[in-house]
């Protein structure tokens, strides 16, 4: 259920963010559903306690009046009723510890986090609704062929950030022999997490999602994450039973946070073992506007001088445009770390690609 103020909140929200950018360095950028999730997710936790964030906090304190102005009715026992109708006046009181006090009425800190968690919900639920439908086969099967087919290599690592299975999806279709990092059970109704499997040798493809899965889940009984069996994709929207919540990162910044975590440290140890063994890494489709993965790929970039990104952009000017300052500055004074290739990856074909890598 989307509460009545949640759809305000967001919009107050996604308004603030367009301001911060318009006055700073970026006047003409597009606010995301992530730059909203992470907004509305650092102030949830800083008033849960488990980040405080004492400029998230001042923000927050700076803001509430009018936030209170664009909420109009409050979630409450089921019912949705006038905020004034709920909330004592207690203007100039300090009598309530523990207690917001903005324009005169009393405002319970639990709401203020039952307010932003219905916002972080309902913009898990609509990404999730998005990308939940059985996945297309995308029109680059030709390209993945061919590298699948190559003898030259023993085995193709792939890093992805996006939650969809469009890429689970083609390899299945086609039988190539692929791992995600999960394993079948005994029954053959849920695959369970196991890292081990990136390490067999059979698997020619290694896919690793480093923001999770919509598909995936937390399972209390397994005690790790659990996915449908590949083939499934007519389950995708259905519940597993007895798993919780799902295993994925949405935001910006505040991503990092779980990449200590769960299932992530396993999936950023390989991305980081795999990095250390290669001179060129092959970027589509990536924005470098994460900063998490940002910090990964620059340490391992100037760390050698042997290292190169191949990006395949049809204008990689404009993609370092759009790119995050730090990364952008990386581009503008190491220019000879990167190649690009001007294709789409609907048009470029793996013999291009594998020229580049000699």
């Amino acid at each position: 259920m989307t509460h009545n103020y949640t759809i305000e909140i967001i919009h107050y929200l996604k308004s603030e963010i367009e301001q911060y950018y318009r006055k700073h360095y970026r006047p003409h950028y597009e606010v995301t559903y992530e730059d909203i999730y992470a907004m509305a997710n650092r102030v949830y936790l800083s008033e849960l306690g488990n980040y405080p964030d004492p400029l998230i906090q001042s923000f927050f304190d700076r803001h509430l009046d009018d936030m209170l102005d664009v909420i109009r009715v409050i979630y409450l026992d089921d019912d949705s009723v006038v905020l004034e109708e709920i909330l004592k006046i207690t203007r100039g009181s300090k009598e309530f510890e523990g207690f917001r006090i903005a324009n005169g009425y009393r405002l319970e800190r639990y709401d203020i986090n039952d307010i932003f968690q219905k916002v972080i919900e309902h913009i898990e639920n609509n990404l999730i609704n998005s990308i939940s439908k059985p996945p297309l086969i995308c029109n680059v099967d030709r390209i993945w062929n061919n590298i699948y087919i190559d003898t030259d290599l023993d085995s193709i690592d792939i890093f992805t950030l996006n939650h969809d299975t469009v890429l689970e999806a083609l390899f299945w279709k086609k039988g190539y022999a692929f791992t995600d990092g999960f394993d079948l059970n005994d029954d053959g109704t849920l695959r369970i997490w196991n890292p081990l499997t990136f390490e067999e040798v059979d698997k020619r493809y290694h896919l690793y999602k480093l923001h999770g899965s919509f598909t995936w889940a937390y399972h209390s009984q397994h005690k790790t994450a659990v996915t449908y069996p590949l083939g499934e994709f007519s389950r995708l929207g259905s519940v597993i039973e007895g798993a919780g919540d799902n295993e994925i990162l949405i935001g910006t910044f505040e991503k990092m946070l779980e990449y200590g975590g769960g299932i992530f440290i396993d999936l950023f140890w390989h991305f980081w073992k795999v990095l250390r063994k290669i001179d060129k890494l092959i970027v589509c489709g990536y924005g470098f506007r994460d900063k998490g993965i940002n910090n990964y790929l620059i340490d391992w970039l100037v760390a050698n001088d042997n290292r190169k990104i191949i990006v395949i952009h049809p204008d990689l000017a404009k993609l370092m445009d759009e790119a995050s300052p730090a990364f952008r500055n990386l581009w503008s004074e190491k220019n000879d770390k990167f190649i690009n290739i001007p294709y789409r990856m609907e048009t470029v074909t793996w013999e291009c690609i594998k020229n580049n890598l000699r």
